[in-house]
């Protein structure tokens, strides 16, 4: 078996053993999703490696960059292998290849949110468990929508977010998202709200990924535009991450929102060549949704 680095060209096979391996599901599995994610990624191209057996691509393993504060890190995504070649220990070899060229290249540590399947094997090369990702709640009432509401006035192109340290950040991860449709609202000058809407089969979950205070803002502000996005895509559920930032955190706990709970997806994380434990304390920092979710 041969495990080399991707090439641009190597993108119709990566594509075509996706589909074979893992089907359509819920995202898409194009050579254009997979620019988007792993080519046009602000914070740089993904490492990928490949196994041919002979002239056959058998395995493709891929790490996203990422940026945690000043931290150069690698998010643990697409795998698949090739359903006859199942069972050879393909994706641990090229795991192990990937850690190895990442610790070299100065990359700190990888992250990422497996499910229990895959789980035992995270943690056989290394992973350690975090906590499960913490989630602050407010619920609303079910009510009807209101005249004059509508999605449109929740269109994430209509967001104000070019002032922004991370705009272009924003830009890629939201709004030319090709596998999820984010919406949005601002609040004041400089502060707004990307979410998400999660359907489900009694009511829907408004899920904010990211919420930017940069600014004094009036509490009641904030609350009439999210009631008015919880009305317009009847969601009864509201959910967000941990923020340590004390201007996101006063605004979150004068607006009724919980304490934050561990109801989020496992979080886990290997060393390279700096410990996450420090990076990830429970304690401080921000924990934003969006950053955690699988795309």
């Amino acid at each position: 078996m041969k495990i080399r680095q991707a090439t641009r060209q190597d993108l119709p096979e990566i594509v075509n053993l996706l589909k074979r391996s893992l089907g359509e599901s819920r995202t898409p599995k194009s050579e254009e999703a997979w620019n988007w994610k792993h080519v046009q990624n602000p914070f740089g191209e993904s490492l990928v490696h490949l196994a041919f057996e002979g002239e056959t691509l058998v395995g493709v393993r891929a790490f996203m960059q990422w940026k945690w504060k000043e931290y150069r890190v690698l998010r643990a995504v697409d795998t698949a292998t090739h359903p006859e070649f199942w069972g050879r220990g393909i994706f641990r070899k090229l795991t192990e290849g990937l850690i190895e060229k990442a610790t070299e290249e100065g990359f700190d540590f990888i992250f990422n949110t497996p499910n229990e399947k895959s789980m035992p094997g995270y943690l056989k090369m290394g992973w350690k468990k975090c906590y499960k990702i913490p989630v602050r709640v407010r619920f609303f009432p079910l009510f009807c929508r209101q005249p004059g509401q509508s999605e449109q006035g929740f269109e994430i192109n209509n967001l104000h977010y070019d002032w922004a340290e991370k705009a272009t950040y924003f830009k890629w991860r939201y709004v030319d998202n090709p596998f999820v449709k984010y919406h949005g609202f601002g609040f004041g000058v400089k502060n707004f709200c990307i979410f998400r809407v999660k359907k489900g089969l009694w009511f829907n979950e408004l899920r904010i990924c990211d919420l930017q205070v940069t600014e004094s803002v009036e509490r009641k502000e904030f609350n009439n535009r999210l009631r008015q996005a919880a009305s317009v895509f009847k969601c009864r559920l509201v959910t967000v991450g941990r923020y340590g930032d004390r201007r996101v955190a006063k605004l979150l706990n004068q607006s009724f929102f919980g304490p934050a709970l561990p109801l989020g997806l496992p979080l886990t994380a290997r060393t390279l060549n700096t410990d996450p434990e420090v990076v990830f304390a429970r304690k401080t920092g921000n924990l934003p949704l969006g950053t955690f979710e699988l795309f």
